[in-house]
């Protein structure tokens, strides 16, 4: 897929204070993201096209906000036809409130996420936040009856399947907690890489825990290649895409 050019816009940039305990970031722009013209405007048909060709497509709840309800229907609108050709979807909850203008059209684009997903990711953190109430979980497994991964506060997450599995997998303590940016992403990346290279679903949330255990241990969210897992060095030759 080609990347198309635009000298108007500006990638975002967050900084990150990270000698602050709750290591708080700070947006210094992100008004004119790139990402943001996607789906706003109607697109060219290569990008639609484009991701039908992966066996998985991975969003958040970050890029739901990225776009007014015309954007999103085009949004949903191109993973439908992924999913036609084949293409599981993955969705992480990942709720910012500051990135809605309220919380009804935060929960219309929730439901029609969690509705597509195969798999959703979610926290008690960003459920409590998106619904309220003293169970937001059930919320989720009412609305999904996807492959769930709930992440709680205790250092675990909770895998619910359909065929009735429901089980809590929890993490190893990590020795030292250098910066924990990028904790819940590594998660999410091993957790998909690990399902997509046909792990079951307990293992492979032993490998999201195992990654993020890794990334909170260095700073910044970018650890050394040398740091990675074995089970997730590039020399695995794993790429996500769909083979011929």
């Amino acid at each position: 897929m080609a990347l198309d050019r635009n000298a108007t816009k500006q990638a975002t940039l967050y900084a990150f204070d990270a000698d602050s305990p709750a290591l708080s970031a700070r947006t210094l722009y992100n008004h004119q993201g790139p990402a943001r013209a996607l789906f706003d405007i109607p697109q060219t048909p290569d990008i639609v096209e484009a991701l039908a060709g992966y066996d998985l497509l991975f969003f958040s709840g970050i890029t739901l906000s990225l776009y007014g309800a015309a954007g999103r229907a085009r949004f949903f609108d191109a993973l439908d036809r992924a999913q036609a050709r084949g293409a599981r979807i993955a969705f992480d909850a990942n709720f910012r409130p500051r990135g809605w203008p309220d919380g009804p059209v935060a929960h219309a684009a929730y439901e029609q996420a969690f509705d597509r997903a195969d798999i959703v990711l979610a926290s008690t953190e960003d459920l409590r936040l998106l619904f309220g109430g003293d169970n937001p979980t059930e919320r989720l497994l009412v609305y999904s009856s996807a492959e769930r991964v709930l992440k709680l506060p205790d250092l675990a997450c909770r895998i619910v399947m359909a065929d009735g599995l429901d089980q809590v997998v929890a993490a190893k303590p990590v020795a030292r907690v250098v910066d924990t940016t990028a904790a819940g992403d590594s998660f999410a990346a091993a957790y998909l890489a690990s399902r997509l290279a046909g792990a079951d679903p307990v293992t492979a949330a032993e490998a999201g825990h195992t990654l993020a255990g890794v990334v909170v241990s260095h700073p910044g969210a970018i650890i050394p290649r040398s740091a990675m897992p074995g089970f997730l060095q590039p020399s695995d030759g794993f790429t996500g895409r769909t083979q011929a």
